[in-house]
């Protein structure tokens, strides 16, 4: 049996425990699944429909979910070289899973037609963009878009 004493001491380690350091890969993961960034992927995906007549398609080859293609909101300059510009409406691009995937963290081309950036809509609170600190984007936006570097 644990004595209250061994009781005490082990809930007193536990509380003085530290989670381990925030990974790319944690702050990323927590960051995809904020409010902030599935608004600004709706209006990057929004924009992208009203280029290409109302239905959005990979700006590198062309496919659309109509052609089973499943679309990535691709950040151009990834998040793991420039974290600051995770929200910038001028750094996400649309691309299928396939070509987003290829193109991993190693390219930084801008394959959108160079006329029409989206501009920032921005608001006062991050209401649950789970990242302390940061403006959110108006909106939601709730589909089968997913998104990776």
């Amino acid at each position: 049996m644990v004595s209250v004493a061994e009781s005490a001491a082990a809930a007193a380690a536990a509380r003085e425990r530290q989670p381990p350091p925030e990974t790319h890969h944690t702050r990323a993961k927590r960051f995809y699944k904020s409010r902030a960034w599935r608004a600004l992927r709706y209006r990057v995906l929004a924009e992208n429909a009203r280029r290409n007549g109302g239905v959005a398609r990979c700006e590198l080859c062309g496919r659309s979910r109509r052609d089973g293609a499943v679309l990535h909101g691709d950040h151009v300059v990834p998040l793991s070289k420039d974290w600051g510009r995770r929200l910038d409406p001028t750094n996400v691009q649309v691309f299928c899973e396939s070509c987003n995937l290829g193109k991993s963290n190693r390219d930084t081309t801008d394959f959108r037609p160079a006329t029409e950036p989206v501009e920032p809509e921005r608001v006062e609170s991050a209401g649950d963009s789970g990242l302390a600190g940061e403006h959110a984007l108006a909106g939601t936006f709730s589909s089968e878009v997913t998104e990776h570097e």
